[in-house]
C-alpha cells in the first residue's frame, strides 16, 4: 500500500510506539550511569512501561504475521513488507527483553556492595 493511502491512526501508533522506545531506552540508560535528576523516581517505570509496549505490541504482532504471510488471505493487505515486518518485530521483542532485563538486573559491578560496607555489617551482629 502507497504511503499516502495508508491511515492517519497508523502514523500516530508507529509514533506512540516509538516514544515508548526512546523513553524506555533513555530511563535505562540513565538508571546504568545513575545520572542523578529530578525524574529518577519516575525512571523505573519508564523503563517498565516502554519496554511491555515493545514487548507486547511486537510480541502479538509477531505471530500475527508469521501466520497470515504464508496464508495470503484474500481479504487482508500488507501496508509494509513482510520481511521488514518480521525482522521489525523480532527485534522489538528481543530489545523489550533487554531492556526489562536492564531494569531487574542492572550493573552489578556499580550495584555491588563496597567491602567496607560489607565488613562493617558483619561487626554489627558480633558480641565484643
Amino acid at each position: 500500500m502507497p504511503p499516502d493511502e495508508r491511515p492517519a491512526t497508523r502514523n500516530v501508533l508507529v509514533g506512540v510506539g516509538a516514544c515508548w522506545a526512546l523513553a524506555a531506552s533513555a530511563a535505562a540508560v540513565a538508571l546504568v550511569r545513575r545520572r542523578s535528576t529530578r525524574l529518577y523516581p519516575l525512571l523505573p517505570a519508564l523503563v517498565w512501561l516502554g519496554s511491555g509496549s515493545m514487548f507486547a505490541w511486537s510480541g502479538w504482532r509477531l505471530p500475527a504475521t508469521v501466520y497470515l504471510a504464508p496464508a495470503h488471505p484474500s481479504d487482508v493487505s500488507y501496508p509494509e513488507n513482510v520481511a521488514v515486518t518480521v525482522a521489525l518485530h523480532v527485534t522489538a521483542v528481543l530489545t523489550g527483553v533487554g531492556i526489562m532485563w536492564t531494569l531487574v538486573h542492572g550493573d552489578r559491578r556499580r550495584m555491588s556492595v563496597p567491602d567496607s560496607a560489607q565488613q562493617s555489617t558483619e561487626r554489627v551482629g558480633r558480641r565484643p
